[in-house]
């Protein structure tokens, strides 16, 4: 069963339902955007969570002690980082966090990677994502799937970058993800960071129902 990750969550009961649905982990974006979150905001869904739910903090360049800070906060099980964090980053990261889940965020566009993942072992997964400022109003566009298809990466994957519950299902028989990320594309049209219970359920229903 490919995993489903729900990102840019904003309210406790669109957490809730997309772990009822059977989210394998849920998103909390701590960088500038339309979706960011406050760890006082976050520390109530967090507690809310069921425990095998992957609770996970969307992080931009941001400095490590700050990083640091805000996992120790809220108990987040997992970070996903979408700037230009190093290997050596990650692997101090991990020094000090052993436990932690590193996502690490790899830009995909043009049919060219803005860094190369193979430089990423030290972290748990990867996310192949588009490079578009995240901070433009509407749903983000897809990436250009064959850049990633039919090739053997050093971890784990996840693919991101406007996926919908029409398309999701494609995009899995296309590529074989390990998991699939989705944030706008679940959302109302006009409203950051508010899902939609109708397009949660029908992503789901269709991640499910897609080929493997």
């Amino acid at each position: 069963m490919t995993k489903i990750k729900i990102c840019g969550l904003t309210q406790k009961k669109d957490a809730l339902l997309a772990c009822s649905l059977g989210a394998y982990a849920v998103g909390f974006v701590f960088a500038p955007s339309p979706r960011q979150v406050s760890p006082e905001q976050v520390g109530p869904i967090i507690a809310a969570l069921p425990a095998q739910v992957l609770s996970v903090g969307v992080f931009v360049d941001e400095n490590l002690s700050g990083v640091l800070k805000v996992v120790r906060q809220l108990g987040l099980k997992a970070v996903q980082l979408h700037g230009r964090e190093s290997a050596a980053y990650i692997t101090q990261l991990k020094k000090s966090l052993p436990h932690l889940f590193v996502i690490k965020s790899i830009g995909v566009e043009a049919k060219e990677f803005l860094l190369n993942p193979h430089d990423y072992e030290c972290c748990d997964s990867l996310l192949f994502d588009t490079t578009t400022p995240r901070n433009l109003p509407g749903p983000r566009p897809q990436i250009d799937w064959s850049v990633i298809a039919n090739k053997k990466w050093p971890r784990p994957f996840f693919v991101a970058g406007g996926l919908r519950p029409d398309n999701v299902a494609y995009v899995i028989k296309a590529i074989k993800p390990d998991g699939v990320d989705v944030s706008s594309g679940v959302e109302f049209e006009t409203r950051a960071g508010i899902k939609s219970e109708s397009q949660l359920k029908a992503f789901f229903r269709s991640v499910g129902e897609s080929p493997l």
